[in-house]
């Protein structure tokens, strides 16, 4: 049984480092604001340069609120199994006290019979001393009057009965009924003796029930105490977690902002590097960084359909149109049939890989998810599409391939490419397709190049 000092102890420390912690995080919290828009007057690059570096803050606020959100969480979580302790302890606590009725209603069930027995050996003992009373009364008078004739002679005997054989008769027996009283007396003192035994002997046992009877109430007393106690802590407990609940609540708020923020931010980030790169601002040297926007999805050059043309060049390497280094040499990963991120960002969102490597290690990849999702599935252009989801290819349309003609797919038309690590990207026309490429030369040594852009 837990001690109830302990428990209150162990709760206070509790509750205080708890409160403690609140106080600090209440302190820490703070409302984060950004602009989501450039000033005016500044130029793209310059609103480009803006844009990017308030989205970084913006990430780094982000963080700094996830980790204010995770340590709520983790305190809840501890709350929580606090609670969940007490109530396990209340559960046995009230167990406790329901077995501890039945043992006390057992008790005094066996006391009423205990005590009926007791009225029982007590009528028996009344019985027996009422047959010795009545046994000795009977022996008295018999000895009186055996005495009375065993004090006469001969003479005065037979003067007294005028009959010497019925005296002699009489006194023959008083002297064998007084033996066999005598016996019966003896046995019922040794009966009387027995009972009386068996009555100190549950005397003796209703004084242990007893005392167990209010060992059991003492008990339950002090059970009842330690579980008024623990709903006493439990419900200190549910008002932290209500007050900590609260402030996971704001922060989830402040979170949803900072990325309502960042949201708009990369909106126009979005816009921005669009245009700039169809107007051909984003000049070769431009600096990028992991995961940022560098281009869109498209089917420039001789490509069957749109999508990317991806793959990624070893350190030491000039050669950049027959790659050797697989992506899936630590830098992305295949989920399913999806190009994910690894140790480097993913080209595409839900990037479908459509061709394994081919030209080396390259791999071509289709976004599922975003630009053009006209197509419920990833398919060819069957049965009359329409234009918004297959675009159509004369004979002689393709530099590369002047013999091919027909509808083909748009899917993914328009979808952001991404950088796979951070560096400077060089954006080019390569000639003998025509397909518009960016190349990366990353800070690690590696290249990455992505082709066909829009």
């Amino acid at each position: 049984m837990l001690n109830n000092a302990l428990i209150q102890k162990l709760s206070f420390v509790f509750i205080a480092l708890f409160c403690a912690i609140s106080i600090v995080l209440a302190f820490s919290f703070k409302s984060y604001a950004y602009e989501t828009s450039c000033p005016e007057g500044m130029s793209d690059q310059d609103c480009l340069n803006y844009l990017r570096d308030q989205a970084q803050q913006i990430g780094q606020a982000a963080s700094s609120v996830e980790d204010q959100l995770s340590q709520e969480k983790f305190e809840q979580l501890n709350i929580t199994q606090q609670i969940n302790y007490l109530n396990s302890q209340i559960t046995s606590r009230e167990q406790n006290l329901s077995a501890m009725e039945l043992d006390l209603a057992a008790k005094n069930i066996e006391i009423k019979m205990l005590n009926k027995d007791i009225e029982k050996l007590q009528d028996n003992i009344d019985v027996a001393n009422q047959e010795i009373d009545r046994l000795n009364e009977i022996i008295d008078k018999r000895l009186t009057f055996t005495y009375k004739f065993g004090r006469m002679d001969l003479f005065e005997i037979v003067l007294y009965s005028g009959d010497v054989d019925t005296i002699f008769r009489k006194l023959k027996y008083l002297t064998e009924t007084r033996k066999k009283d005598k016996e019966a007396l003896v046995e019922l003192n040794y009966q009387k003796t027995i009972l009386a035994e068996q009555q100190d002997s549950l005397n003796r046992k209703i004084s242990e029930i007893e005392q167990m009877r209010v060992d059991i109430t003492a008990q339950k007393t002090e059970i009842y105490n330690e579980k008024a106690t623990l709903d006493t802590q439990r419900a200190q407990y549910e008002v932290l977690v209500a007050e900590s609940r609260a402030r996971e609540s704001a922060y989830q708020d402040q979170l949803n902002a900072l990325y309502a923020q960042q949201n708009e931010i990369d909106r126009q980030t979005t816009e921005m590097i669009m245009r700039m790169f169809h107007e051909g601002q984003l000049a070769n040297g431009t600096r990028v960084e992991q995961g940022q926007i560098i281009g869109f999805q498209g089917h420039t050059g001789c490509s069957y359909g749109s999508h990317l043309h991806y793959g990624i060049i070893s350190p030491g390497s000039d050669y950049n149109w027959y790659t050797t280094e697989s992506p899936f040499n630590g830098h992305v990963s295949l989920s399913g049939n999806f190009v994910v991120s690894n140790a480097g960002s993913a080209p595409l969102d839900s990037g479908y890989l459509t061709q394994g490597p081919h030209s080396g290690q390259f791999l071509d990849i289709v976004s599922l998810s975003a630009g053009n999702q006209s197509y419920q599935t990833y398919g060819y252009c069957w049965n009359s599409p329409t234009e918004n989801q297959c675009y159509w290819l004369n004979y002689g349309d393709l530099q590369c391939d002047p013999y091919t003609q027909g509808w083909f797919p748009l899917q993914g038309e328009g979808a952001p490419v991404y950088a796979l690590y951070s560096g400077v990207v060089s954006y080019g026309v390569e000639s003998w397709g025509g397909a518009k490429f960016a190349l990366i030369v990353h800070d690690n040594g590696y290249k990455s190049i992505y082709v066909h852009l829009r």
